[in-house]
């Protein structure tokens, strides 16, 4: 219990200096005007799953949720916009990784957001740690993200609420163009390329939080596709 209390107080912390910034800066609250009003309950919402998915024992997992309910906080203040990053695609990994060049300054490794498809390429080390092994369904999977994905192909990234993952991967959802709408289905269904392997069968979806923004999206997607049983 105590620490549940030492950890509520750092979590709230965490999001007062995520929304305020310098802590030492100046705040009015004078008039009810300047006080924001959000809606509490899909912030608690996200915050526990935070919680929920953080391995206390794990360094990197504790940083990773420090990162991550800052972002939240960032959010909250309309920090982010959801604006779509321009990429130009150098290679694919896998089924569900590819590698980008982003403004010319590199090449980035990017994960592709709420989805898996079997292994392929993965090394040996990892393949005896995780004990999993690559399949000809991931070589399968690959080949069919590399037909949507040709190098040289301007693609355009789009960030959820973690910036990478423990492999230091860009979290990423990857469009072919910019939506009209970011939220209607059949957009996201026919032009983000995460949508387009669950919906053809080579994806699972898969949600690790609190990167939740088409969770519902995938999980109709994978439905209609019946591919994978969940049951």
């Amino acid at each position: 219990m105590a620490f549940q209390k030492l950890f509520g107080a750092m979590v709230t912390s965490a999001l007062v200096v995520a929304i305020g910034g310098n802590s030492c800066a100046s705040i009015e609250i004078s008039t009810p005007e300047a006080v924001p009003t959000i809606d509490a309950a899909p912030v608690a919402e996200q915050l526990q799953d935070i919680i929920d998915h953080t391995d206390f024992g794990d360094t990197y997992s504790i940083q990773q949720m420090g990162e991550t309910i800052a972002t939240v906080g960032q959010d909250l203040a309309g920090e982010y916009d959801g604006t779509f990053e321009q990429a130009y695609v150098r290679y694919v990994v896998d089924g569900d990784t590819v590698v980008v060049n982003i403004d010319g300054e590199g090449d980035c490794k990017i994960r592709m957001i709420g989805i898996n498809t079997p292994e392929s390429v993965a090394s040996q080390e990892y393949l005896d740690r995780t004990g999993k092994e690559n399949t000809e369904e991931g070589h399968i999977a690959s080949d069919f993200t590399k037909s949507l994905l040709e190098e040289g192909e301007i693609v355009y990234l789009q960030k959820d609420t973690s910036e990478t993952d423990k492999y230091d991967r860009l979290l990423r959802y990857v469009w072919t163009e910019i939506p009209d709408d970011p939220m209607d289905f059949e957009e996201v269904s026919e032009c983000m390329v995460n949508a387009i392997l669950v919906k053809e069968g080579y994806a699972e979806a898969i949600y690790y939080a609190p990167d939740g923004m088409y969770k519902d999206y995938f999980d109709t997607l994978e439905e209609e596709a019946g591919v994978f049983d969940k049951d």
